[in-house]
């Protein structure tokens, strides 16, 4: 799933409004949502997702806009 091949599109922006009360519910989905793309998804893209892929149709441009 870090490498977002099962989203089509190529850019990809995620707008998470109201972020004090993002999955305010659910601490550890909130967590979980984080983690992953700190810890799994930006880091992959960063450094092995250029070089993984050799067909640049998978490349994905990904923004995040936390506001508040």
């Amino acid at each position: 799933m870090k490498n977002l091949t099962w989203i089509s599109e190529q850019k990809i922006s995620i707008i998470i409004t109201n972020y004090k009360y993002f999955l305010s519910e659910s601490p550890s989905a909130k967590s979980a949502f984080i983690f992953d793309f700190k810890m799994i998804i930006f880091p992959f893209w960063k450094k092995d997702g250029l070089h993984y892929y050799e067909d640049k149709q998978y490349i994905k441009d990904i923004d995040v806009y936390l506001v508040y």
